[in-house]
């Protein structure tokens, strides 16, 4: 079992900067409800259906579900509930909280599987998003715009993130100071992830043509 933040990878390729290889094409191997694994030189990753929006189930749903799920399936939804939509803000501790009453150990996998969705991206992590916009380029699947401001905006779409730079200059970076701010007004899950994706890695916006 493998989420996005633990993906299975030879050892010697976790040796030093992985360069975009545009090369490694995802191919779809398993599908459910919750999650799609994909398959590539690389090797495998389940990503969850609630990043890509391709799944819409509800708190009580999910609830029902899991009360209900054996094996297999209850694995794919703690993959699954890493990017369970906190909108409108509750959301999450609510399902949490419901599953805790009846399987305690449950919910305690839950709320770990939330607190480490924030971690930095690795280079590894970082390669397999290249390839999964590359990947849904290819399908011509939509993207949506989730936050615009003086700096950057931000879509969001199956195949990942999207960050466009509107900055031309070192001058007018953001400080750490501004995109806190950003990310206490955010007004969606998608937009903090993403302001938190910058704030780790400052390059992403980048002054334009540099």
């Amino acid at each position: 079992m493998v989420s996005f933040h633990e993906i299975k990878m030879d050892e010697e390729l976790l040796q030093g900067h992985l360069e975009p290889d545009m090369t490694n094409e995802l191919v779809i191997i398993r599908e459910n409800d919750w999650i799609r694994e994909y398959g590539w030189s690389l090797g495998s990753y389940i990503d969850s259906k609630y990043r890509s929006g391709d799944c819409t189930k509800s708190s009580k749903e999910y609830v029902q579900r899991w009360l209900s799920a054996k094996g297999g399936e209850k694995d794919d939804m703690e993959i699954a509930f890493e990017f369970f939509p906190d909108e409108p803000v509750g959301q999450v501790q609510e399902v949490i909280e419901a599953i805790g009453v009846i399987d305690p150990e449950g919910a305690d996998k839950l709320k770990k599987i939330r607190q480490k969705s924030d971690a930095p991206l690795t280079a590894v992590q970082e390669q397999f998003l290249i390839a999964l916009v590359a990947f849904h380029s290819r399908r011509s699947t939509p993207s949506l715009l989730v936050g615009d401001n003086d700096w950057f905006c931000v879509r969001f779409g199956p195949g990942g993130y999207q960050i466009s730079s509107k900055i031309l200059s070192n001058c007018d970076v953001p400080t750490k100071e501004d995109l806190e701010l950003l990310y206490t007004r955010a007004d969606n899950q998608h937009y903090r992830k993403a302001i938190r994706m910058i704030q780790d890695n400052i390059f992403l916006i980048n002054p334009r043509g540099k």
